[in-house]
């Protein structure tokens, strides 16, 4: 990495200035239209792994060479849809989560100050109520402070309603990153989708062959987990010119299609419940006809009913 930040390129996954939000007006827009899938994303690995670059990126942010320690869980809303999706009705809401494992509080007083106004709306939607900490102290105003307990993975369930894990590796570092993703690739739950994204590609031509994690390496343990030709994927990227984002955000088809087919076939099951339930309903009514029944209850019905009065002159047969 050079010692200037590179320009704010904008990431080929959001060409537009104006999504460069965590959820711009136009993804609010059709969002607020309904939704048909939630799709939550883990961004995990060591630190210095690229987690927030990464973070940032898929929100169409800039990228910066300056290293900043993320104090703890941050999660956003992307702009992103189907890129083969034949169906209109595909709208997918698609959370991130920027995963620290073991968080610190920057203030170095035992609490993480923000703003009121720092905190997205749209962004926590996935962390559970309970993990945000309470309050100290009364509800605050616009802009004034509050004090909240550190998020990591240690206080939240960071798999929970999740469906992909992006483990990202720095393959530079002399494989200490690589090293603690194959940990996290054993203790990660089977039913994720996993991509193994071996970042700082831009650095492999000053650091050389020597030490550098190539992807024939990551490939070669990735194939001994369970599963793993439909599970387990590996892509090479550099945040700092945006290599390998277009491909990242295609492959994020694949775990949508997974959820997709979850989702659907939840649903024929419970079709088939409904099914068979109006079979067994329709069968009994069936059985249950007996037309000499039903003749003798309308005859029973019509000797129950009323007779209609009749007037005194009616009764006589005499005319007015």
């Amino acid at each position: 990495m050079g010692n200037e930040p590179s320009a704010p390129a904008e990431s080929p996954l959001q060409p537009s200035r104006q999504r460069m939000l965590r959820m711009s007006d136009a993804v609010r827009q059709r969002l607020s239209r309904g939704v048909s899938y939630n799709m939550k994303i883990v961004l995990v690995g060591a630190r210095r792994a690229g987690k927030t670059a990464l973070w940032r990126r898929l929100q169409a942010g800039p990228f910066t060479d300056a290293y900043e320690a993320t104090p703890e869980i941050q999660t956003a809303n992307i702009d992103w849809k189907p890129p083969r999706s034949s169906s209109a009705q595909d709208v997918v809401k698609v959370e991130v989560w920027d995963v620290v494992d073991e968080g610190f509080h920057p203030d170095g007083d035992g609490v993480v100050r923000r703003r009121e106004s720092d905190v997205d709306e749209d962004a926590p939607a996935g962390l559970p109520a309970e993990a945000e900490g309470e309050k100290k102290g009364s509800k605050k105003g616009k802009g004034e402070t509050s004090e909240l307990s550190v998020l990591d993975a240690s206080v939240v369930d960071v798999y929970k309603d999740a469906h992909c894990a992006i483990v990202c590796v720095n393959p530079a570092d002399g494989g200490a990153s690589w090293r603690y993703a194959q940990q996290l690739l054993e203790a990660l739950p089977t039913h994720l989708t996993v991509l193994v994204l071996l970042n700082f590609q831009d650095l492999r031509p000053e650091v050389g062959e020597q030490t550098w994690v190539t992807r024939e390496q990551v490939l070669e343990d990735v194939g001994k987990l369970a599963d793993a030709e439909e599970r387990c994927f590996v892509c090479e990227a550099s945040m700092k010119n945006c290599f390998g984002l277009r491909a990242l955000y295609n492959w994020l088809s694949v775990p949508f299609y997974h959820l997709k087919r979850a989702t659907l076939l939840r649903q024929a099951e419970l079709v088939r419940a409904e099914q068979l339930e109006v079979i067994g309903n329709s069968k009994q009514e069936l059985e249950d006809l007996d037309f000499a029944r039903f003749v003798e209850n309308s005859r029973l019905v019509k000797l129950r009913a009323p007779r209609p009065a009749t007037s005194p002159a009616e009764g006589s047969g005499r005319l007015s």
